[in-house]
């Protein structure tokens, strides 16, 4: 395992179980993810992340792994529904302004 949270999952014929990865759901930046395969896939993953990346940040880890531990995987849902709310009025906002500002300027 290599880092704690989740947003999507890969499967790649039988040898990758799961690549998990955290976006910016949480902060940006953070880079922190988690892989499940058979022990010398992981070990060919771990060897290439430590040559691109030279790792994760080891606070970012605790960090994260202490955050999604408070929340538990309900508080982690909550936290995903309210940034797509927060998102969804962002982007509303920006359609509203666009089409106050912008019409007849351009297209979209």
């Amino acid at each position: 395992m290599l880092g704690p949270c989740a947003m999507s999952q890969v499967v790649l014929a039988n040898q990758l179980d799961q690549l998990k990865i955290v976006l910016q759901v949480l902060a940006p930046g953070l880079r922190l993810g988690w892989a499940t395969a058979a022990p010398a896939l992981l070990e060919k993953l771990i060897f290439h992340l430590h040559g691109s990346t030279l790792g994760p940040c080891a606070m970012s880890q605790v960090v994260v792994a202490n955050l999604l531990q408070h929340w538990g995987e309900k508080g982690f849902e909550q936290h995903v529904k309210d940034m797509q709310q927060g998102y969804a009025q962002r982007a509303l906002l920006l359609h509203k302004t666009a089409e106050e500002h912008l019409q007849g300027l351009a297209k979209w």
